[in-house]
Parts: C-alpha cells; structure tokens; sequence
C-alpha cells in the first residue's frame, strides 16, 4: 500500500509541475530578465542599503523607480532620433522629382498586373 501512495503523490507532483511550466511559458522570457536584473542590481541594493542606514524598502523603492527610468531613456532618446531621420526622409522624397518616362512604362508592359496598370 506504500508503494501505491508514494507513486500517487510522485504522479501528483509531476502533473503540477507541467501544469505549472506550461502557465509560465509565456513569462520566461521576463523572468530572465527579471533574473539578471536582481543579479546585476543586487550589490547596488546592498550599497544603498547601507547608505541609506538599514532602510531596505527604501532602497528598493528607488531602484524600481530608477531602473525603467534607466533603461526607458535611451530607447526614448534613440526613437526620437529615428523620427527625426524618418520625417528629414520624407522631406527629401517630397522634394524630388519623380520622373517616369517611356522606357521605363514600356519595362513594365510584359508584367501581367502592373503592365496592365502601366499601359
């Protein structure tokens, strides 16, 4: 009888434990880097800690306020950079003159769908 309960409670066990990694799949990602973060930050939690004389949630309140402030900056800075380039693109198309002539209208006839379009 032993035997039996002992393998139940080892199938039991198993079956919680796919269950579990098949509702965290979507997240392993984010936990990675939740992982790596705790890692990189912890001696910063630790420096802060004993600068700011014990207060632990302190600390921690300031390293969750400054971090996605941290890393949000130069993404925000590197997406307005890419703006910039994408409108100073679109002024230079703008002021180009677009010239089709008959050579190229006649490259395009042998096309079914757009030859249909050229001609």
């Amino acid at each position: 009888m032993d035997f039996y309960r002992k393998s139940f409670v080892i199938v039991v066990v198993a079956l919680f434990a796919l269950a579990l990694y098949w509702m965290l799949a979507p997240f392993w990602g984010a936990l990675a880097w939740g992982i790596c973060l705790a890692f990189l930050l912890a001696p910063v939690h630790g420096w802060l800690m004993r600068k700011l004389k014990g207060r632990a949630n302190l600390s921690a309140g300031i390293i969750t306020v400054l971090v996605p402030v941290a890393l949000a900056g130069p993404l925000v800075s590197l997406g307005a950079a890419l703006a910039n380039q994408v409108a100073d693109l679109v002024t230079l198309l703008q002021q180009q003159s677009l010239r089709f002539d008959a050579s190229l209208i006649a490259q395009l006839e042998p096309y079914p769908f757009i030859g249909s379009l050229a001609g």
